[in-house]
């Protein structure tokens, strides 16, 4: 077998006796990518991962510095491998490995036979965060895996074409942006590469909502693990307690749970939306629908159209946008170049205290919610201030299985605030160190 030279847990160390392996790599966070992972095993050690050095092309100084010193990088690796192995027969080797990476630090645990090497990578709480697989690159010369100058192009064409405001694509931030990006698609050997160099550069943009990815397969094992239940209810004593991990539960299902509350007739009311990335609007609107007493303005959505004609912010031109799926947003928002969100409340709301939980991962549409609720006599906030990434975005499917997400709308409170780049305060602030749930559990006791 090819690998049989190089594959003993046992071996002598051999200066840069390092195999490359073409792997699928799935992930939470970049979808389903290709890159190259170098090995090498000797004494009963693990070591490589990502091509040495390969992120360092094109960088200048301050660029490289910043990059190792912020992003996790170890051993000039975008992701480093660093375990140990046991030979389990001539062909066969186990192995488990710290994975050290900008996207975050795991273990991976997995194997390699003959000329195939797998894993999987898991957090600190024993969840599934990735999968690698794939086989030893021949005479171990990797070459580029695609044309990222041509995924460059496709990217510029789609952000102007898109974009909520077309005069920012010919600012000097963004020509900057795609210039950077350019000069770096030509020495990107593979995708973990490319898409790390797009958010280095990406930092710039004075707006959220900016990425690209490869979208997982249907099928994929980590789709169980991104579609973990999105709310959960806990009823204890005169307190309940709704967890909403993302607003895109269905229709209705926000709605059944604030009903059981009200029929259980509890005081305080706690919801809890730390971490909660956002999410579909409609959800969201389900929820405040349950928690106010008179109809509020939810602020103003406004698309590529507003900004393209020279015409002053009059409330009255809005298009009223108050119940419905992600689709009617949408279709509404490509017909109007302004959108009014507008909640009204329920037949039948909760009358008691309500509390909701924030911190700077709330994001999103968690986040013109919680600025419209703050409004409510009846509602704390309580934590840190929220990630300020508010805008609407759609995906846009470029070549080689590539997805960009430009923000194609705006966003601006009922009194005219911008929340991306900004955020929600909390009515109480919080430190990091604080448990903001046990803290007001506390509260209410």
């Amino acid at each position: 077998m090819i690998l049989l030279s190089f594959l003993s847990c046992n071996s002598e160390p051999q200066k840069n006796n390092y195999k490359t392996f073409l792997v699928d790599f799935e992930s939470i966070d970049v979808g389903h990518v290709k890159c190259y992972i170098e090995i090498q095993i000797e004494n009963n050690k693990i070591t490589g991962g990502t091509i040495k050095n390969s992120y360092r092309k094109n960088y200048g100084f301050i660029d490289r510095t910043i990059i190792k010193l912020f992003s996790g990088i170890k051993n000039n690796r975008l992701i480093s491998l660093d375990g140990i192995c046991k030979q389990t027969d001539s062909n066969h080797i186990k192995y488990s490995s710290v994975f050290s990476s900008p996207i975050g630090n795991y273990v991976i645990y997995g194997s390699i036979e003959n000329d195939w090497l797998e894993g999987r990578i898991i957090d600190n709480d024993s969840t599934l965060r990735g999968l690698i697989s794939g086989s030893l690159v021949p005479n171990n010369e990797p070459v580029p895996i695609t044309d990222y100058q041509q995924i460059t192009t496709k990217i510029d064409s789609s952000f102007k074409s898109n974009f909520f405001n077309p005069g920012f694509t010919k600012e000097k931030t963004y020509r900057k942006f795609i210039t950077d990006l350019s000069k770096y698609a030509t020495e990107s050997i593979d995708d973990i590469h490319y898409i790390f160099s797009f958010f280095y550069y990406a930092r710039s943009l004075p707006y959220s909502h900016v990425n690209l990815w490869k979208p997982l397969d249907e099928n994929s094992e980590l789709n169980k693990t991104k579609d973990e239940e999105a709310l959960n209810l806990e009823l204890k004593d005169n307190v309940a307690v709704l967890k909403i991990n993302s607003f895109s539960s269905e229709k209705g299902i926000i709605a059944t749970h604030l009903q059981k509350i009200i029929a259980a007739d509890v005081e305080n009311l706690i919801i809890d939306l730390r971490n909660n990335p956002g999410g579909n609007i409609g959800p969201a609107i389900e929820l405040a629908q349950f928690l106010i007493s008179d109809t509020i303005n939810g602020g103003y959505f406004l698309s590529r159209p507003y900004f393209e004609k020279p015409l002053s912010f009059e409330e009255k031109s809005c298009h009223v946008f108050s119940a419905g799926t992600i689709e009617d947003f949408m279709h509404d928002l490509n017909n109007h170049a302004c959108i009014k969100l507008t909640v009204f409340p329920n037949a039948q709301t909760f009358k008691g205290n309500t509390y909701i939980l924030i911190n700077n991962r709330t994001a999103s549409t968690c986040e013109p919610i919680v600025y419209g609720l703050k409004s409510e006599k009846k509602v704390k906030v309580i934590g840190q201030t929220t990630a300020g990434k508010m805008l609407s975005a759609k995906e846009v499917h470029l070549s080689d299985g590539y997805s960009l997400f430009v923000p194609t709308a705006d966003y601006i409170t009922n009194d005219k605030e911008r929340l991306d780049g900004k955020g929600v305060e909390p009515d109480i602030s919080l430190k990091k160190n604080i448990n903001a749930l046990d803290y007001t559990l506390d509260l209410v006791d």
